[in-house]
């Protein structure tokens, strides 16, 4: 019954809002009036009603990331970087975020609006970390090989056993730390960027409102998952992705400004 009500009352505020809007003031104020009346019977306020509004035309969701979409091989264990990143993208996009057990898949949970924009902005830096973090990889590794060379020029036929796709003994470590790097500018970014928006008193309490909503609603679908174990920190490695990662357009523009392709396609 009360939803029933609330839909008429929505209707009828729209319709008072649209006889508004070409000049019909009669017209509004009997919408308006009728609205009133039925808030007052009903003892509803049109905060309600906006809620039931907003449910109906931007629903709570909660949507799958693969691997796949970011270009992560699949795997039957969880992927301590891309977890973090998610956290901090699901965070500043007023979602929430949690694992898939036994598999590096991510859920974001929010509104059908907020969702699409997080789940876009986040397949977008981790595609982008995870390139960035190859090429740093592939950089340390020539420049290991001009040491040796000068060292020793015979190692030539060595080093290009030890350069083969297979990844050396260290480079888990290495791409480890310059993924926690790269995730931790963004998030140093974003948070500047609230700091800003949370200056507006009303700002911030819109902000605050619509990631709590998406909290709650998470919590209400799923447990909360244990920490994973950090490796041990590569300085040099964390210092190049924390740079990198101040080098990301975050307005969705891609590195130094190119435009992503290609993605949740």
């Amino acid at each position: 019954m009360a939803e029933k009500i609330i839909d008429l009352i929505r209707k009828l505020n729209a319709h008072a809002e649209s006889a508004a809007s070409i000049g019909n003031m009669a017209e509004a104020e009997a919408f308006a009036a009728k609205v009133q009346d039925l808030l007052q019977q009903h003892k509803l306020d049109m905060a309600e009603v906006e809620q039931a509004t907003l449910d109906l035309e931007d629903p709570m969701q909660r949507r799958t990331v693969q691997s796949d979409d970011y270009d992560r091989p699949r795997k039957r264990r969880r992927e301590n970087w891309t977890e973090q990143l998610g956290h901090v993208v699901a965070a500043y996009h007023f979602c929430s975020m949690a694992v898939v057990q036994a598999s590096n898949d991510l859920l974001f949970y929010g509104r059908q609006s907020d969702i699409q924009v997080a789940m876009f902005i986040f397949v977008y830096l981790a595609r982008i970390a995870g390139r960035l973090g190859r090429e740093e990889m592939v950089r340390i590794k020539s420049t290991e090989y001009r040491k040796v060379k000068r060292r020793d020029p015979r190692s030539k036929k060595q080093w290009r056993h030890r350069t083969t796709n297979r990844l050396w003994p260290g480079d888990h470590r290495f791409l480890s730390s310059f993924h926690d790097g790269f995730r931790y500018a963004i998030w140093e970014r974003y948070r500047r960027q609230r700091a800003v928006a949370d200056t507006d008193a009303n700002t911030a309490l819109i902000l605050r409102k619509s990631t709590d909503e998406a909290k709650a609603f998470a919590d209400k679908s799923c447990r909360p998952a244990n920490q994973l174990k950090k490796n041990r920190t590569h300085e040099d490695a964390a210092a190049r992705g924390w740079e990198r990662g101040h080098e990301v357009d975050l307005n969705r523009r891609g590195l130094h400004g190119r435009t992503p392709q290609g993605l949740l396609s």
